[in-house]
């Protein structure tokens, strides 16, 4: 999930007009990993180097979400309020709701932490002398955390929008891809997935080794998930969803093989637009 198409990674903006700042910080965060994923570190020594990077580096024509996860800005660079500009800027001018901002500062007395919290909707707030290595893997962590859920959340719900606007018919939901928005970033996802024992897609996988990982994974127990028998499974990186027939939904099986093991709350979203879907193709005709 990044710049570097090849690997999956967590971008980490850090902006400070100090070098050896960011080189201590490159050297601090270079091994840290989020559910499996390194982080991919790149730094800017400005505002308007930081934009230029957003606009840039991070710049993805196939899709609305962030590539950034988390943004540690320092506040005063060129000017005394160039870090809280270059916030205002991510949030209102770029309307980036999902990167995490973290304000790091060596003169707090410039922007109060609670002023800043509230106008410029950052997730965090800390002094330089406050930025250990700890503190520093703490805030990747629970920002990056807190980037993919909101990032799976919104694709899934884009996801949703589109299947309704063609929930008239099941030839034009079949059109859809069944890759989502948020895997986009993982050049090594595998998908494939059934409606009504129909295969409708396949991503990487051929339909003999799809069907080939159903048969197998669906004599899993796996954990269950209602008194219907839906069911999921997590086997190394492979994600399964069984949502079973009834009288409300069509069956579903989907499996994916991201690169990364898929955190908890990815299995429930996903079994959610899954329900739905299946709730949209037993009314379609």
């Amino acid at each position: 999930m990044g710049a570097n198409m090849t690997e999956k990674t967590w971008p980490i903006l850090v902006v400070d007009d100090e070098p050896d700042v960011l080189a201590i910080s490159r050297l601090t965060m270079k091994n840290f990993e989020v559910y499996g994923v390194p982080v991919d570190i790149v730094t800017a020594s400005s505002k308007a180097q930081a934009i230029d990077l957003l606009h840039q580096r991070f710049s993805r024509p196939d899709s609305d979400l962030p590539m950034v996860a988390v943004a540690v800005i320092d506040v005063v660079m060129e000017t005394d309020a160039a870090g809280l500009e270059l916030c205002w800027y991510l949030r209102e001018m770029m309307n980036n709701r999902l990167t995490q901002i973290y304000v790091r500062t060596g003169q707090p007395g410039v922007a109060p932490e609670r002023m800043v919290m509230d106008r410029y909707d950052i997730n965090g707030y800390f002094s330089k002398i406050e930025a250990t290595e700890d503190k520093l893997y703490s805030i990747v962590k629970a920002g990056v955390r807190q980037f993919y859920f909101m990032q799976v959340a919104m694709s899934l719900s884009a996801a949703l929008d589109k299947l309704i606007m063609v929930s008239d018919s099941r030839a034009k939901m079949r059109a859809l891809p069944v890759r989502l928005e948020v895997d986009y970033d993982d050049p090594a996802m595998k998908v494939a997935q059934w409606m009504n024992g129909e295969l409708v897609g396949t991503v990487v996988y051929s339909a003999e080794e799809a069907q080939e990982a159903r048969e197998r994974l669906d004599l899993v127990p796996g954990v269950t998930l209602n008194d219907q028998g839906d069911k999921y499974v997590v086997e190394g990186n492979t994600l399964y969803i069984k949502v079973n027939a009834s009288e409300q939904n069509a069956a579903v099986w989907r499996i994916s093989s991201p690169s990364m093991l898929p955190p908890d709350f990815h299995t429930v979203l996903t079994y959610r637009y899954l329900k739905s879907a299946a709730t949209l193709w037993k009314r379609a005709q």
